[in-house]
Parts: structure tokens; sequence; C-alpha cells
């Protein structure tokens, strides 16, 4: 059975809506004769629609084409758990490993991926690391369904309003850290060096998604800054400025944490991190001892000081990377440039 002609408009709408209660008032529209085929017209054009349980146990039971059913249980099943959910969004280097690790350790919980339907560890080991880190909604699905007492995932994801609203449809609780971009220049190459030191061919495979030359560890500093600037400086200006247009237009509020002020300064960071996530007194205890003495490899703390990059990066690098990121200056403060790139 079709939906009428009279009620199509609201099922257009409703395949456009993601606010809760739109979708529950243009709901009243549908109601009576084709209201369960309008309702599945619209889930199948919007990821954000909220079935209630009746719609649910409907098509449980009378959609017939295998797997579809237990799709629409997987997601239903995950937008509604209730589980404390982390993700922390992050600049490469920016002291994310840390956080992920300090707050898995003071929750007690496993540490999951939202980019593919493996660990991080193995989606290193298959070749992932190049790619992207946008969230697949079925690694999100599995994180949250196999991890039923919550999670904490990492990754280096630019914010968008997709994003966003995936954060509020699964309730996970975004968390971002920036640091200098001069800074992160200087440790992501420490960290390419590492990878290359002992001549393997074929490094380039567990590369991020910024291309590297395969001669890369014998060039000189100053071009290896140089081709940095260019791909992972220029990704960094467009991380910041998605999560800043994002949080201006209201669509999330991500737990922001600095890497010079709120990481470095162990004291601030159980802070910050005790204000703004519910701890009880035994996970603020392991909170504050991880701080003091975090696991050297899974916080993954390199050099750990800021103003490196400026010391280190010629002066024509941060000339050039400065006179990428005024094109924003609109959006991107003189504070926040000075911040960034100085």
């Amino acid at each position: 059975m079709g939906v009428p002609k009279d009620k199509v408009q609201y099922v257009r709408r409703l395949a456009q809506a993601v606010s809760p209660d739109l979708q529950a008032s243009l709901r009243q529209n549908l109601k009576g004769e084709g209201y369960f085929q309008g309702i599945m017209d619209a889930y199948r054009v919007n990821p954000f629609l909220r079935l209630t349980d009746e719609e649910v146990r409907h098509f449980r039971d009378h959609v017939q084409q295998p797997g579809v059913a237990e799709i629409i249980d997987s997601r239903t099943i995950a937008s509604r758990s209730t589980s404390p959910k982390f993700a922390v969004f992050c600049m490469p280097k920016s002291g994310s490993s840390f956080v992920e690790s300090a707050l898995r350790h003071a929750l007690g919980a496993p540490i999951a991926s939202l980019t593919s339907f493996g660990t991080p560890h193995s989606s290193s080991y298959f070749g992932m690391n190049s790619r992207e880190q946008e969230i697949d909604e079925l690694a999100l699905i599995k994180a949250i369904i196999t991890n039923v007492e919550g999670f904490v995932a990492q990754h280096h994801t630019r914010c968008s309003a997709y994003l966003a609203f995936q954060m509020k449809f699964f309730g996970i609780v975004p968390m971002l850290t920036v640091r200098n971009i001069l800074d992160c220049i200087v440790s992501f190459d420490d960290m390419m060096l590492a990878t290359r030191a002992d001549g393997d061919v074929q490094a380039w495979a567990a590369d991020p998604q910024f291309s590297l030359p395969l001669n890369y560890k014998d060039l000189k500093a100053g071009t290896r800054y140089d081709l940095l600037a260019r791909s992972l400086g220029i990704w960094l200006v467009g991380f910041f400025l998605s999560w800043k247009r994002c949080e201006r237009a209201g669509l999330i509020a991500p737990i922001r944490l600095r890497y010079e002020a709120d990481i470095l300064d162990k004291d601030r960071f159980v802070e910050i991190i005790s204000r703004e996530i519910p701890l009880s007194e035994d996970q603020l205890g392991r909170l504050r001892d991880y701080a003091r003495e975090p696991d050297k490899t899974k916080s993954r703390f390199n050099v750990g000081e800021s103003g490196r990059g400026r010391r280190m990066i010629p002066g024509h690098i941060t000339r050039f990377l400065l006179e990428y990121a005024v094109n924003f200056r609109d959006e991107i403060t003189m504070e926040e440039l000075d911040y960034l790139i100085h």
C-alpha cells in the first residue's frame, strides 16, 4: 500500500527533519492509510529519523527483505544506548592519545574504532591510516552494541553538520584537542622519521593521508617541514575551522582541550575532565593517578614541549601558513591565529 498523494509532502519533510520534536509533529499528518509505508520511505532517506517502538515492531514483523529488519533493530538499539560514550577528535600530535588513555583508565572503558569494523590496531595493520578518518556508521553501531558499558574512541576527523548529527543521534560525547600548528608539524615529522628508521621501503603504507616522498628521511629538515606545511599544515587549519563553524552554528559543543594549557598542565586537565564528565570518587582518583604517571606507550607523548615549532621551522614556512589562514580571518580571530601559527 502506497502513501496517499495528500501525505507525500509530509513524508518528504520527514525525510529531511533532524529534530525529534519536528519528526513527532510531522508523524501526526501521516496517521491512517499508508502510515508505515510513509515512515519507511522517510527512514530510507533520513539517517537521523528516530523510530517509535510501534514502528520498530511493525518493520520487524512485516519487512520481507533479508537483513533490513536487523539493520533497523541494530540502529535503534545503538541510538537508544545510554552508556557513556566518548570520542576524542584531534589534531595529529595534540596529546589526544594521552586524553583517550587517561579517560579509559579512569572509566575502566575499552577503546573502540568508529571508522572501521575492526579495532584501531587492526585498522592500521590493514592499511587504513591513509584514509580520511570519517565516521563509519557500521563501525559506530558495532562499537555501541558490543561495548555495553561504554567506550572511548579517538579519531583525526574534521567536523561537519553530518558528524554533529551523528554524535547527537547515537549519544556520543565529543572531545576536541588542538595544538599550535607549528608544534604539530615538528612532532609529526619526528614520528614519520621514526617509522622510517629501519629503511622499510613500504613505510608509506602506514602513513596518514598526507603523502610523503619515498626518500623522506633523507631530506633536509627545512624541506620536510615545507612538505608538511603544504599538506598537514593546511589540513590543520581546515580542521580547526571545521569545528569552529559547527560550534558557532550550534550543531555541536565538544569538551575542548588545548595541548599547551589543558593537557601539559596535568592538574588543569584533571580539573576540566572532572568538571565536564560525571566521575565517581574512584574514577577521579584513577584519573589523577594516571595524569601524574601516564602509561608512556599508550599516551604516546613525544617531547611534550611547547614552542619547538617556532624555533625549528623557517620563517617563510610560517608565513605561508599564516597567509593561507588569514583568508578565513572573518572566522578565525587574530588571537586564534596567534595561537595556531606563531
